[in-house]
This record gives C-alpha cells, structure tokens and sequence, in this order.
C-alpha cells in the first residue's frame, strides 16, 4: 500500500509539474508575441522623414566595406516620404527609392539601425534635401568609390544630401586612411583599380555617418 500511494503521489506531482510548465510556456509565448507587437508599432512610429538608415548589406561587396571599415554596416540610405508613407532613397545601381519595408527585407537577418540628426532642419531645409535626393535618382552606382558627383554610392549620397543644407555629417577620410590588403578588399582593388587605388581620394563610409556626433540612435535590432 506504501509503494501503491508513493506511485500516486509521484504521479501527481509529475501532472502538476508538467500543467505548470505548460502555463508557463503559453506566458512566454503569448509575452513574445505581445513585445514583437509593440516593437513593430514602435518602429513604424519612430521613423521619420531625414533619418539615416543602416544594415548589413547582400551585395557581392558587403564584406569587404565590413573588413576595411570595421564594422557590421555596408550600407546606407536615407529615409522619405511619399503620400504619407515611407521609403529609403539609396545609392545602389542605380540611385533609386525603394519601400521602407523592402529595404529592410534586403538586408541579413532583417537588422537595421535608424538614426536621427540631433539638430533643427526647417521645412525649407528638408524640402531642399529631399529635391536634391530626388534628383540623383537614375545616376549609376560608383563602383570607384570616387568623389565628383558623376555616380554616386551610399554613404556619399546621404553625406552630400545633408551637406547641400549645410549639414557637415563627419568629416570625410581618405583611401590612405584604411588598410585594403585583407582578402575580402583585396580582390576589390584588384578588379577595380588596375592603376593603383588614388590613395588621396576623400571618402565616406556607411560608420563614419553612424559614428556622427551629429547623429542619434532612433532603433537598433541588431
């Protein structure tokens, strides 16, 4: 009888435990979905019209921009909007505007990073960038990474759409400025730079623009 009731109560205590962390699971699950939620509600309503957007890109030079610069970003645009919803006008081949939620799809894992300038821009001011953005539209991707405004690339296109209004986002660097014999880098200014890499050539990379003192962290989920 002793063994019979021991059984029962070890039965007992097992259905008890298992009704508990099934309780506990659903808490869990259901919290989840109600933070993902109220993440997703923050995002959408946190984004607005000149904030800088950043993510990891997929294109075929993504990781060499990682492995000279240090940093997960290799590539950026700028957010706008159009009939009250939102887009990123970006440098890719060619410059072009693309939905705010395919922007993100296209970057790994979905991660992005949005910033904010911490400043006052006037509404003639984000009119005048906005029109300028707009303008570079159609222009081909600068595959040299060059300054004049003949193609353009990323992080030059957000640079110099801040810089038309008289914002100075960073200071711009120069190729000598990066170490370029890694494996990834190497095989860029190989293919691009049969002639050498113009090692006085000013640059602007996607982290210089996020490592701006002029910038504030909006929303990460990296």
């Amino acid at each position: 009888m002793v063994f019979s009731n021991n059984i029962r109560i070890f039965v007992i205590i097992t259905q008890t435990k298992q009704i508990i962390m099934k309780k506990l699971l659903l808490i869990v699950i259901i919290t989840q979905i109600l933070f993902l939620s109220c993440s997703n509600t923050y995002k959408n309503s946190s984004i607005k019209e000149g904030d800088v957007i950043f993510h990891t890109s997929t294109s075929g030079q993504s990781k060499a921009i990682q492995e000279i610069t240090k940093s997960k970003y290799s590539h950026v645009g700028i957010i706008c909007k159009i009939k009250d919803q939102l887009y990123v006008l970006e440098a890719v081949e060619p410059v072009r505007i693309i939905s705010l939620k395919s922007w993100i799809k296209k970057g790994i894992g979905g991660k992005y990073t949005v910033m904010r300038y911490d400043g006052t821009i006037s509404n003639k001011q984000k009119q005048s960038m906005v029109a300028y953005g707009k303008k570079q539209i159609g222009l081909k991707y600068d595959l040299k990474f060059k300054w004049d405004d003949k193609r353009m690339y990323c992080s030059e296109l957000v640079w110099k759409i801040f810089d038309h209004v008289g914002i100075t986002l960073c200071e711009t660097t120069k190729f000598s400025d990066y170490f370029v014999g890694g494996s990834e880098a190497s095989k860029i200014v190989k293919t691009r730079y049969p002639s050498g890499l113009p090692l006085n050539e000013p640059v602007v990379t996607p982290v210089q623009l996020y490592d701006s003192d002029l910038l504030d962290l909006v929303f990460s989920n990296y």
